[in-house]
């Protein structure tokens, strides 16, 4: 989901993970949430990708801009929101999955998990991965456990540090 509209992009659910999928909704796309009054962007353009904290983003601008078909397919956050301003941002050139909740936006990139606090982008805790996640293998339950599933099979869960799960 962006903004109102719901955006097809990204490899697909259904590819084999060792196969790349090539086409421009790969290589450009965009994923929010938000949380509180910051809307969180996960944004890839090619070879980088970028998680933001957004407190003044011109929502019906970016609805409006949703309305061109072309930019459902073609999904560059550099041409739905050129002049948004990001209160912080994190480099995950390599990320595989995002979390957003309540009180930490967690980011699986290579090796690692990053909590961020949503309000700063600050490192709220780090933790290593023995193996990568898979796309989109990353999840916050009730008691506010991360889970992370791995490229190998193997499910993960962390829950040294409390995180809520954001309502959506």
């Amino acid at each position: 989901m962006l903004a109102d509209h719901v955006v097809a992009c990204g490899k697909p659910f259904y590819a084999h993970p060792a196969y790349d999928v090539y086409d421009n909704t790969v290589f450009s796309r965009v994923f929010m949430s938000s949380v509180q009054n910051t809307a969180i962007v996960w944004a890839s353009e090619q070879y980088e990708q970028h998680v933001m904290g957004l407190t003044d983003l011109d929502r019906r601008g970016l609805s409006r801009k949703l309305d061109d078909p072309g930019n459902c397919f073609h999904v560059s956050w550099g041409r739905l929101a050129p002049k948004a301003k990001s209160r912080w941002s994190f480099d995950c050139r390599k990320a595989d999955a995002v979390a957003v909740c309540r009180n930490a936006v967690v980011v699986a990139a290579e090796s690692k998990l990053v909590a961020l606090n949503p309000a700063n982008g600050r490192t709220l805790w780090q933790r290593p991965l023995p193996k990568p996640v898979v796309a989109w293998g990353l999840a916050v339950d009730g008691s506010g456990r991360v889970i992370a599933g791995c490229v190998d099979g193997t499910v993960l869960c962390f829950g040294g540090q409390r995180v809520r799960q954001a309502s959506m």
